[in-house]
């Protein structure tokens, strides 16, 4: 069962579930009275598997709180237990970065910077045990992290110094980092650029996941840098780059396992958009799309995909002809 919610972890990427039938098999392999009271684990690793399963079922059902004290249980657990993590600290390196992300996910943007550094330091308090593929792990969750923290406080200063330091270090580790979570790496770096309307920033990171290949891990990143992607050539009017980059966000979206309302109506206003003669037009259009994706919002299946890419704030920032940050910092 752990390995089934770890295969479906890195299928996904986003870690959201958007359809029926997925939703049903995941809360089913919850059913087991194994997993109904932490006493029926009775090892150090079985207890770690406990709370990490529920961690990632309540983040999935988006019950946040709940989430971070599974998340803060097995963190708890593993600081009580070092000795038995010793020559592997994975178990415990893991556990502060779902720690981080349930602290993100709860606004708590102050304990989530004291954990990253808490986690950062584990490679000098344990440097006899910690390995290469511990270190790159520790780059790639600090630095996706501290990016999602500024990005949803909207600190445009701190998100470019972010960037910055992450600039001095990727050459270390770009390369040790697993190919689904480098897409999740590469796909905060473009969303981090496309706030701050730094779009030629966005094709380069962009690039990097394509240039990646095809591949099932992480897919919804895939799919959201590839709108990303297009949206950077229309701001920054590449014509001719458009038309190529719409054709391949197209046989993407196409070509996933299970295309959506979302992803539906985003491509369905692209391929209008090559038709629009006018500034009047293209702001109808927009509205238009605006309306069709705020109705999404209802849906408690579709309203997923705005967790990891909300167009509608760059919708808003055309119609209203103002940038992006801005309207990120107006409804703060």
């Amino acid at each position: 069962m752990n390995e089934n919610v770890g295969i479906f972890l890195r299928s996904y990427g986003s870690g959201r579930l958007r359809d029926e039938n997925t939703m049903r098999e995941f809360k089913k392999m919850f059913e087991s009275p194994l997993l109904k009271n932490i006493e029926n684990a009775k090892s150090f690793i079985t207890k770690y598997i406990f709370y990490n399963l529920w961690l990632q079922y309540n983040l999935t059902m988006e019950k946040y709180e709940d989430a971070y004290k599974c998340a803060g249980s097995a963190v708890e657990l593993c600081e009580n237990n070092l000795v038995m993590l010793k020559g592997k600290l994975n178990n415990y390196i893991f556990s502060l970065n779902n720690l981080i992300n349930c602290e993100i996910r709860n606004h708590k943007y102050k304990e989530a910077e004291s954990t990253i550094l808490k986690m950062e330091n584990v490679i000098t308090k344990h440097s006899g045990s910690v390995t290469e593929a511990n270190k790159a792990f520790i780059f790639y969750s600090a630095s996706v992290a501290r990016l999602s923290i500024h990005m949803e406080s909207f600190d445009e200063k701190k998100l470019y110094n972010t960037e910055t330091e992450i600039q001095k270090n990727i050459s270390m580790f770009e390369d040790k980092i697993p190919v689904y979570q480098r897409i999740i790496f590469y796909y905060f770096l473009s969303a981090s650029n496309f706030i701050r309307g730094e779009y030629g920033k966005c094709i380069y990171w962009n690039g990097k996941i394509f240039n990646i290949g095809r591949t099932d891990l992480s897919e919804d990143y895939q799919c959201y840098a590839k709108i990303i992607h297009l949206i950077s050539y229309y701001e920054l009017g590449y014509i001719d780059s458009m038309e190529y980059a719409l054709k391949s966000a197209y046989h993407f979206i196409s070509m996933k396992k299970k295309v959506y309302k979302y992803e539906n109506i985003i491509q369905k206003y692209l391929r209008r958009s090559f038709r629009i003669k006018t500034d009047k037009e293209m702001t109808d259009m927009f509205k238009e799309m605006k309306y069709e994706l705020n109705v999404l919002l209802k849906d408690p299946l579709e309203k997923n995909a705005f967790d990891a890419f909300n167009i509608i704030y760059w919708l808003d920032s055309k119609i209203k002809k103002i940038p992006v940050i801005e309207i990120l910092k107006a409804g703060k």
